[in-house]
């Protein structure tokens, strides 16, 4: 049985973590642009469409088009803050609860079947590539897949 000093602990715990996360979504968001650099899109990882810029000739593709570019943009940028949310969460929660919340929130875009990725086998060997390809002595490289990429 736990005395009182250990619940009253326990729950300022949870309360931090529970403020860092809602910290942590106000804070992230994703952006996009299209491949012809005519749409670019900022949303929040709650899906708010925070700004939404559109080159001079924009015009140019006409409404159906440019409607389906934007939502397009618009949606690519509401998945890469979907990630980023989910690499800010899971230092704050920790492995377990962040694959919990995984299965039940919106598909993380690193471990989606159809997006952009490469298999475990290829990943190694392009890191083994870039690790290979720098001095151990030159203090100016580092190496971005030494950090988590999968949250």
């Amino acid at each position: 049985m736990r005395d009182t000093g250990t619940l009253i602990a326990a729950a300022r715990a949870q309360r931090e973590v529970t403020d860092g996360v809602e910290r942590l979504l106000d804070g992230v968001t994703g952006q996009a642009e299209d491949p012809d650099g005519t749409v670019a899109a900022l949303v929040s990882a709650r899906g708010e469409l925070r700004d939404l810029w559109l080159r001079e000739d924009a015009v140019r593709w006409g409404p159906e088009r440019l409607g389906e570019l934007i939502v397009q943009t618009a949606q690519a940028a509401a998945q890469h803050a979907t990630q980023r949310a989910y690499d800010g969460l899971a230092p704050l929660l920790g492995d377990t609860i962040t694959a919990a919340m995984e299965g039940i929130g919106p598909p993380v875009p690193a471990r989606t079947e159809h997006g952009p990725g490469i298999d475990p086998a290829e990943f190694q060997r392009r890191r083994d590539a870039r690790v290979g390809a720098t001095r151990e002595d030159d203090v100016f490289s580092f190496d971005p897949s030494t950090l988590r990429s999968d949250r």
